[in-house]
């Protein structure tokens, strides 16, 4: 037989069973659906060990993705997590789920102020230079009341963010002119 003659012999595919004649010379599996079983999990080329979803440790649990984080609070507690319930990370590593890492919060409400910036009745800290001025610095938003009523630009950065916004817009939409040195007389 030629070489060629002998990868291209009938094979069985060893997913499936299926007898298959290979279309090129590295091929094992009759279809790119076998490959995808034969590769899935820990035996895939790339496995680093776990899956990450959004920054954190996720695993199969029967047969539902379950946080790795959330379990490890549930079995630290000894009962499951209410649904409103957040598990915080102190380090702000959501890969580290050491129990002494993680803390349990009541509500997204409460989570989403532990990670708020600096903020009370008479002063803000501005998102974008990052001082902290008095309220009256920043521009009363459009906003729920019982949200901070606030922007989180204080007027300075807020007219220098408009002016340069301003300027790009007006640059855009300026019709070609060609420099003084171009122009034909």
């Amino acid at each position: 037989m030629k070489p060629r003659a002998l990868w291209r012999a009938n094979r069985t595919c060893p997913i499936c069973g299926q007898s298959y004649r290979p279309c090129h010379r590295p091929q094992i599996y009759c279809s790119p659906q076998c490959l995808g079983m034969a590769q899935r999990g820990t035996r895939h080329p790339r496995w680093k060990g776990g899956c990450v979803s959004r920054g954190y440790h996720v695993f199969g649990l029967n047969g539902r993705k379950v946080y790795e984080h959330r379990y490890v609070m549930e079995q630290h507690l000894g009962r499951p997590l209410e649904p409103g319930e957040v598990v915080h990370h102190k380090d702000g590593n959501g890969m580290n789920n050491d129990p002494s890492n993680l803390v349990l919060i009541k509500s997204h409400r409460a989570h989403s102020q532990t990670h708020a910036t600096y903020r009370s009745t008479t002063q803000k800290q501005c998102h974008r230079c990052l001082v902290i001025k008095p309220r009256d610095e920043f521009s009363p938003g459009i906003r729920a009341p019982s949200a901070d009523a606030h922007d989180s630009w204080c007027k300075k950065c807020r007219r220098q963010a408009n002016i340069l916004s301003y300027i790009r817009r007006r640059k855009s939409d300026r019709p070609y002119r060609p420099h003084a040195d171009q122009r034909r007389v």
